[in-house]
């Protein structure tokens, strides 16, 4: 994160305490929102993959006497 951080160096030596408090939360919890966005769209499409398994299954089955 140092290394992120550094790119806003000129800016963040500027920036009260309270500031860069506030630049830190709002970070992290952009952050958080777009990690749970792509976990849930990462599991709905997991979710559809499994569907898709289990009608070919049933399509492919040969009964035999």
């Amino acid at each position: 994160m140092n290394g992120w951080i550094g790119g806003f160096e000129t800016i963040l030596k500027r920036m009260t305490q309270g500031n860069f408090n506030w630049f830190l939360h709002t970070m992290l919890f952009l952050h958080t929102v777009q990690a749970i966005e792509k976990q849930k769209a990462r599991d709905d499409d997991d979710d559809d993959d499994d569907e898709d398994d289990d009608d070919d299954d049933d399509e492919d089955d040969v009964y035999m006497d």
